[in-house]
């Protein structure tokens, strides 16, 4: 049983990792910033309302998934925490049937 939850650990993690990339990519085309941490703060690196809808929209084209734009310019909002956000959303929203339609 361990072993089962070890592999979900890792895979979380992972996926988590995976998040962070994409929102270090983004953020770093947008703000013009070539090096961004997992623990750096989006208004910190230049980031203002403007930059932030950007961002959302890349991010939703991306890996669809909506986020409020206020949600970037919180003063406290990290990109680590911010992929944290996103892989939550993610993991609770339920599978769409698929459809031959």
């Amino acid at each position: 049983m361990s072993d089962i939850r070890t592999r979900e650990a890792a895979f979380n993690q992972n996926s988590a990792h995976q998040t962070e990339r994409v929102l270090a990519s983004i953020w770093s085309e947008v703000l013009g910033v070539s090096e961004i941490a997992p623990e750096d703060n989006f208004i910190e690196l230049g980031g203002d309302s403007v930059a932030a809808t950007l961002c959302v929209h890349r991010l939703h084209g991306q890996v669809s998934v909506e986020l409020p734009i206020a949600l970037l310019l919180e003063a406290n909002m990290t990109l680590r925490s911010l992929a944290a956000l996103i892989e939550r959303s993610l993991a609770a929203s339920p599978l769409q049937p698929f459809s031959d339609g």
